[in-house]
């Protein structure tokens, strides 16, 4: 996983992150082993479907949901490395998604701000 800030203005930050084919294509091996084991396939017992008919099936389906996945969990990776608290859902956009599985997205995001609290043992009220 590479990360790169863009840009940093006050609140709001700016990354550039690209996602290796190796972590994308473990999420796909992990889908497709799932869906092995529950996939009712004509011609084969229920979860005994050779991997190759499943990814013939579902490969593409699987694939953009392990996108997804990597690109979520990256995106969680990326705010607590860099100690972002978000006000709001982060932004993402896919810059980049190839055949080797490789995917860059910009991630932009507003976080919260820090809020100092004064020391209030120095205050005195008065009871009315």
């Amino acid at each position: 996983m590479q990360v790169q800030e863009k840009k940093r203005d006050g609140l709001y930050a700016e990354f550039d992150v690209t996602v290796p084919a190796n972590i994308v294509q473990e999420k796909i091996d992990q889908q497709l082993k799932k869906l092995a084991q529950k996939s009712k396939m004509p011609g084969f017992r229920p979860g005994k479907a050779p991997m190759a008919v499943i990814k013939q099936q579902y490969g593409d389906a699987v694939r953009y949901e392990a996108m997804e996945k990597a690109v979520e969990e990256t995106t969680s990776n990326v705010l607590k490395d860099k100690n972002i608290k978000p006000a709001v859902q982060p932004r993402l956009e896919v810059t980049k998604f190839n055949d080797d599985n490789t995917v860059e997205f910009t991630l932009r995001v507003e976080s919260l701000p820090d809020v100092k609290i004064p020391d209030l043992s120095k205050v005195s009220v008065e009871k009315l």
